[in-house]
């Protein structure tokens, strides 16, 4: 569990010096002077000696996990009692008290066994909260996956390809995966309470440090990138198409806002949930917890992480799945995305069945909506959603608006020039519509009684007309017809 530490101890060179322990200078090669800094390596750790204003102080960088084991690895399991035994240990060789050692940057893992080569692990690994994974590659090799922080790093490297000897001599290359998180300042440490090295030895802290071990695994976006990992035949392909935007490490990382990658983790938990058919992840979750049992001692409270409610189904034969030739999506396979490219242009195009081939039925409209106006794909919206944006919103409706209008003017020109025909008559009833400080009122007058001025024309809205006759109908004018037709009354009451 606690591996890397950096810690402050004191004076302890002459200690140090009466174990014999070759320490080496730092110096300019140009001009030959020497810098008050000595170095030497003991059982993986990095001994300093600095020596300031008279004062000499002692620093200690290394693996604590190596020093256990005589500074030959940190392959196996580092439990809780072995730390206490590495302090006693600490003490009697190097001199260092545990209650004094402060403490300037802690690391923290655990090596847990993968159900596929930790290289494929790696390769799945997209994102952590709004962070993307970025792989480094060493000797055409994928080695590790790292994220850095301000506060802290998160590192997961492939540990079975590092040179370890056995005891036949040959090297140890199996599914081995370590898992570390690396402090880069201690303000989180210190509100721990937690500032020597006997701080550590506690196992409240061991299990605070393993929790947050299995956060950051559990809440990695990954995915098993081989084939059948996930039943994409199940999916609609509005929903495969979301899947394999989730793949593209910008919808994770600060390009988006918080609210968005909220969404984005929702949408990918239910899709792992409902067809994921690869028990990589929530294995690996598993071993974690059983390391972590084994370090500390005791078995850990049981949580209800969603990997947990993952559960894998049998895929068919290839011979019983009848598709299109070349169709990905139909066949599951995506394991040639790269684990850091940008996947929305990449879906393949559904290609339409050919006759006599049984294929899943076509989901375009099942479960896919797409916007009134553009017609893009809005799936992942609210329910209620009817746009993509709020431009689609005011373009659908100003076309809309503009329909009506132009059907309201096809039938209402022919009554207005039937009524100009007739208005010299003046018999004409009207119920005038207007408004006024965001109101509407409606006055009721006699054709002779109009004498309205242009400001007030204005705000006309609408104007019904009727005669005296029995059972005579209203006709209504709106608009721009509504005004010509009252400006034209009032031009002529003021003849």
């Amino acid at each position: 569990m606690i591996d890397g530490v950096f810690i402050s101890c004191g004076d302890l060179s002459k200690r140090w010096r009466e174990r014999k322990i070759g320490f080496s200078f730092v110096g300019n090669e140009e001009t030959g002077e020497l810098y008050p800094v000595r170095s030497a390596w003991y059982k993986g750790l990095k001994l300093i000696i600095r020596e300031t204003k008279g004062q000499t102080k002692c620093e200690i960088k290394g693996s604590l996990h190596k020093f256990w084991n005589d500074g030959e690895h940190n392959a196996d399991t580092y439990t809780y009692q072995n730390y206490l035994d590495t302090l006693v240990k600490l003490q009697n060789e190097l001199g260092v008290n545990p209650t004094f050692a402060r403490l300037h940057n802690l690391e923290f893992g655990v090596n847990v066994s993968t159900p596929i080569s930790a290289e494929k692990v790696l390769k799945g690994l997209i994102a952590y909260k709004n962070k993307g994974f970025e792989g480094v590659t060493i000797d055409n090799k994928f080695y590790h996956a790292s994220i850095s922080n301000v506060q802290y790093k998160i590192k997961a490297y492939d540990k079975g390809k590092q040179k370890h000897k056995k005891e036949d001599g040959k090297t140890l290359n199996r599914k081995l995966l370590r898992l570390e998180y690396h402090y880069n300042k201690m303000e989180q440490i210190n509100k721990m309470g937690i500032y020597t090295l006997q701080d550590l030895a506690d196992k409240e802290v061991f299990k605070s440090f393993g929790g947050r071990l299995l956060s950051v695994w559990g809440d990695a976006i990954f995915i098993d990138r081989s084939n059948n990992s996930m039943r994409l035949k199940e999916m609609t392909e509005a929903k495969r198409t979301r899947f394999y935007s989730l793949l593209d490490v910008g919808k994770w990382d600060n390009s988006t806002t918080k609210r968005q990658r909220t969404r984005h983790l929702k949408l990918w938990r239910e899709l792992m949930v409902n067809y994921c058919n690869s028990k990589v992840q929530k294995s690996i979750y598993e071993n974690i917890e059983s390391q972590l049992n084994e370090i500390v001692g005791e078995n850990c409270p049981p949580n209800d992480h969603f990997l947990k409610l993952i559960k894998v189904q049998k895929m068919k034969s290839e011979k019983t799945q009848k598709c299109p030739p070349n169709d990905t999506l139909c066949k599951g396979s995506f394991s040639d995305i790269p684990p850091t490219s940008k996947t929305a242009n990449i879906t393949p195009k559904s290609k339409e069945n050919p006759k006599g081939k049984n294929c899943p039925p076509n989901d375009r409209n099942s479960d896919s909506k797409k916007c009134l106006c553009c017609g893009a794909d809005i799936s992942h919206k609210s329910k209620n959603a009817k746009y993509c944006s709020r431009a689609c919103n005011n373009k659908y409706n100003r076309n809309k608006r503009k329909k009506m209008n132009e059907a309201l003017k096809q039938k209402e020109n022919p009554v207005l020039v039937r009524l100009m025909e007739e208005i010299h008559k003046n018999s004409f009833n009207l119920s005038i519509t207007y408004t006024q400080d965001r109101k509407r009122y409606t006055d009721q007058l006699h054709q002779k009684e109009v004498f309205a001025p242009a400001e007030w024309i204005r705000k006309i809205k609408e104007v019904k007309v009727w005669t005296d006759r029995k059972n005579a109908k209203k006709i209504v004018l709106t608009g721009t017809r509504a005004m010509r037709f009252i400006r034209e009354v009032s031009k002529r009451n003021q003849a």
